[in-house]
């Protein structure tokens, strides 16, 4: 059977002369018509084996030719052609009939078939020069089948990677506190401390730490004295690496509850932040050294035992409460992803450098090696615990420390382990299928049993599979891994991480406020399938930008849509001015920029890196993955970003009312002043004129009445010359009486001024005294405010601590009555029970006493024996009865001989009667009293 060399779609035909015509892809057919493979790529290495097992070419192994022949039988292996496959290249059709024309002639095979190989590797990197950035997917060659599936590998494998980056990431990539990559670290943070705070109210827990409490303050726990873990920096250092032994995904959300205070995350390295946390609140307390008067800054220079033994305690309670909380928190599984509990690396990052630590396996090894470091007073300490309450349980199995970290797709997800844990997490089915893998997987029974689970439980999921899948998949068959991940991503993962109702409600969100303005907008219908929902939320955005989104091959290649969304949602970070629209030039821009913003973003799986050299279109199902988590990502960014608009908008109200009522009273106190000076000012001036007025007119009218009185006296004057002298003392006497007058009115008109002035003065002082006391009265109102305010809450928590602890001593006094009542009624219960045991068996001692000693009366030989039969009646008075012994005292003289002559046969069968009444008689009252 000789083989040919046939094009896909015709004949080769030597004569084609252009290049594109040559470079058509080929496969290779044998002469009775079966292809080797419609899929299957023919690579220059499979030619020329092939060639030299049919022709049996016999070259020397050291000549060049048989070097390159042990070559291709070493790439004929099935190890070897997979590998190939990997790295196949398209033979063009020039030198397909190169070599088919080298097979006639076998003198001189490997110089051409080289020269062959040479030229089409050649022709291959031409081609893939002009047809690198070809976006129509119509006629491709091998070459692009080849580079698709290496993209969508790559592509599967960052996403894989991003999965368990995201639940086993314990450091912080950014320092910076406000960035979008640390929205996603904070929230987990804070739903861990709210799970294991709602954990911490569960009974037992708390019944735990009460009782180790107790026993830590009685001093039935205890640290040595002569080991200061708080001023020993080696004993503090050995303490830190026990505890930093716990994974730091577990151990700050444990640290931060029980201390309550939020670790800051400073450092990268999520190790350092702890072990500075832990320097700073366990080996120093600050209640602690202000009760002891001790400086913060030399407390580790004290030499106070006290300070240091109530110390010790406390850092042997906080020991204790860690551990347990981390071993229960464990158990229960209240971390989403459930990473391993203790870290799985020696080497730890500390703040004086990295140092190889110790790695603990379980919880009593933690307890275990602090209690042989540290504890004194006692041996087996796990006893003493589990009497308290805390047992531990926890232990790490190999299986949890497995390594997740994907290097190449097709190798690390042989044994099955990595799809499985890959599966939990993204359907949350913690603790579900891990446990039923065989780990290690060291035979290949191992790996196609766990691949049976993994398919076992995909089938729950819609995900059907061969009973050979199995098999397929641990050989390494790449195509059928592909899309088993694949499938995985579209029925698990996307329909628990796209919500339908949440898109629906945002695209009618989007178009509320695009066609807000519009009376009648263009009605959509929106689809049910979370696909088609996806695009039309694309289509909806797209929209008002004039951009076309049809389908998920076409309209996102340029990555256009991709920076459109981003825009839409977080216009700071891509802004519309940087979108290039140009779909054959700026590509590369809009690649870059989505690359760069995705980055910046986190929590989306970078499919692609602006570190990549070259740019690719994207496929359907990377662009519907890679939409899936864009969506939902934006989504929730708009969500936070409105709600912290809301927010800022109301506190903003809340300020600007603030400012207005501050700004109001400022004015008012302003208005105030300002309209006292101007009062002031008013009166100042209406006084001066006023003053001015009044000296006027006092000067006119003083004047006026002198120059009156001027010509009073002259006229007097004349009148006193002209009359006698003995008038003359009635004329002085007159005179003196116009100058009292006049001091009068004088005297009157000064009294008025100073009554207008004082009054004026009065009425300014008490504006002042009016002013001052509102001023003290309001001081006076808000500090009796705030002081009755103080003495509320005071008396409030007084109160309440009052009626907390009367609950606690009524509940302690109901639990110890109902106790004692338990006790006393169980022990009456068996008294009642072992007195009845102890009559019945009395009474049936004393009823077989009785029926032995009765056929031993009448056993014997009454007549024969009187005299005993008298001894035994007077013994046994009380059973045999005064009749009987009566007739044995009438027979008890006689001889023997005599007494049987002389027995009546009547008083022995009285006796007899009698004896059996009693006998009956006591049985009744023994069975009355049982």
């Amino acid at each position: 059977m000789s083989t040919s060399y046939i094009d896909s779609k015709e004949n080769c035909n030597p004569q084609r002369s252009s290049i594109g015509e040559s470079l058509k892809p080929l496969r290779l057919v044998f002469n009775d018509g079966k292809s080797i493979s419609n899929r299957k790529e023919v690579t220059a290495k499979n030619l020329y084996s092939d060639f030299i097992a049919k022709n049996n070419a016999k070259i020397p192994k050291n000549s060049q030719a048989g070097k390159k022949r042990g070559l291709a039988e070493k790439c004929s292996s099935p190890e070897r052609s997979r590998a190939a496959k990997r790295r196949t290249t398209t033979i063009p059709a020039t030198a397909a009939d190169e070599l088919a024309n080298a097979e006639s002639e076998t003198t001189s095979a490997s110089t051409k078939l080289s020269q062959a190989v040479r030229k089409s590797v050649c022709l291959e990197r031409e081609f893939c020069a002009a047809n690198s950035f070809r976006s129509d997917t119509s006629g491709k060659t091998f070459d692009d089948i080849a580079q698709t599936k290496s993209r969508k590998e790559l592509s599967l494998t960052r996403w894989m990677s991003h999965i368990f980056e995201e639940a086993y990431s314990t450091n912080l990539a950014d320092g910076n506190s406000r960035s979008l990559r640390t929205l996603q670290t904070v929230r987990q943070d804070a739903r861990a401390r709210a799970q294991i705070k709602s954990m911490l109210q569960q009974p037992q827990i708390l019944k735990a730490f009460q009782m180790i409490e107790k026993e830590v303050s009685d001093e039935k726990l205890c640290m040595r004295a002569d080991k200061n873990c708080c001023t020993d920096v080696g004993m503090r250092d050995f303490l830190f690496q026990i505890i930093l032994s716990f994974n730091s995904m577990w151990l700050r959300p444990a640290l931060e509850v029980l201390f309550n205070q939020i670790i800051p995350r400073t450092n990268g390295e999520d190790t350092v932040n702890l072990y500075r946390f832990l320097a700073s609140n366990l080996t120093k307390n600050a209640k602690l050294a202000d009760r002891f008067g001790i400086q913060r800054n030399n407390s580790e220079l004290n030499t106070n035992k006290e300070y240091y033994k109530e110390l010790h305690k406390t850092v042997l309670l906080c020991f204790l409460k860690l551990v347990i909380v981390l071993d229960e928190s464990k158990i229960q599984s209240i971390i989403d992803n459930d990473p391993c509990l203790f870290r799985i690396s020696q080497s730890l990052r500390v703040p004086h450098g990295l140092i190889n630590a110790m790695t603990l396996k379980s919880t009593r090894d933690a307890i275990a090696m602090f209690s042989k470091e540290f504890l004194s007073g006692e041996g087996d300490y796990f006893r003493h615990l589990s009497s308290l309450g805390a047992t531990f349980k926890y232990q790490q199995l190999p299986v949890d420390e497995y390594d997740y970290s994907i290097k190449k797709l097709s190798s690390d997800l042989q044994n099955g382990v990595v799809l499985c844990r890959m599966v939990e997490l993204i359907a949350n089915r913690k603790k579900e299928i891990i446990p039923r893998l065989r780990v290690p997987t060291i035979s290949r029974l191992n790996k196609i049993h766990n691949m049976n689970v993994l398919l076992e439980v995909l089938q729950s999921y819609g995900i059907s599979s061969n009973k050979d899948s199995a098999k397929l998949l641990v050989e390494g068959n790449r195509d059928l891994l592909l899309q088993l991940i694949q499938e995985i991503i579209f029925k698990i993962q996307l329909p628990l991480l796209v919500d339908i109702d949440l898109i629906q409600i945002e695209i009618c969100r989007i178009r509320k406020l695009r066609f807000s303005s519009i009376k009648a907008p263009r009605p959509m219908v929106l689809a049910s399938s979370a696909v088609d929902l996806m695009l039309q939320w694309c289509q909806t955005i797209c929209d008002s930008y004039d951009v076309t989104v049809s389908d998920f091959q076409n309209s996102f290649h340029s990555f256009v849509v991709f920076c459109l969304l981003v825009n839409f949602y977080l216009p700071d970070i891509i802004p519309h001015q940087s979108i290039r629209f140009d779909s054959d030039t700026g590509a590369k821009e809009n690649y870059q920029l989505f690359s760069n913003a995705l980055e910046e973003i986190g929590g989306i799986p970078p499919l692609f890196k602006s570190s990549d050299n070259s740019i690719v279109g994207l496929d359907d199902s990377t662009s519907i993955m890679l939409l899936g988590f864009v969506c939902m990502k934006l989504i929730d960014l708009g969500k936070d970003c409105r709600s912290a608009m809301r927010i800022q908008r109301a506190w903003r109200q809340i300020l600007y009312r603030r400012r207005m009522a501050a700004q109001e009273r400022c004015a008012l106190v302003l208005q105030k002043f300002v309209r006292g000076g101007l009062h002031r000012l008013r009166f100042r001036k209406m006084k001066k004129s006023v003053n001015f007025l009044q000296l006027s007119i006092t000067s006119c009218l003083v004047r006026r009445s002198y120059g009156s009185f001027l010509r009073r006296v002259i006229q007097l004057q004349s009148w006193v010359r002209m009359i006698s002298a003995t008038k003359q003392v009635s004329i002085l006497r007159m005179v003196a009486q116009c100058l009292i007058s006049a001091n009068l009115r004088i005297n009157e008109r000064r009294q008025q001024v100073l009554e207008m002035k004082h009054r004026e003065l009065m009425r300014a002082i008490v504006i002042t005294q009016k002013l001052y006391r509102g001023k003290t009265a309001r001081e006076v109102y808000r500090i009796t405010k705030a002081s009755i305010l103080t003495l509320q809450r005071q008396w409030r928590g007084f109160f309440v601590r009052k009626n907390m602890k009367k609950l606690n001593a009524a509940a302690v006094e109901i639990q110890k009555n109902w106790r004692c009542s338990t006790q006393k009624w169980s022990y009456k219960k068996a008294l009642q029970r072992i007195v009845a045991i102890q009559s019945f068996w009395k009474g049936e001692s004393q009823k077989s006493k009785f029926l032995h000693f009765q056929v031993q009366l009448f056993s014997f030989e009454i007549y024969e024996f009187p005299k005993q039969l008298v001894a035994a009646a007077k013994k046994y008075q009380n059973v045999l009865g005064e009749d009987s012994i009566r007739a044995a005292k009438n027979h008890g003289n006689h001889d023997p001989e005599k007494f049987s002559e002389s027995s009546n046969p009547e008083d022995i069968q009285a006796i007899q009667d009698q004896c059996n009444k009693n006998t009956i008689n006591l049985e009744d009252k023994s069975t009355e009293e049982n």
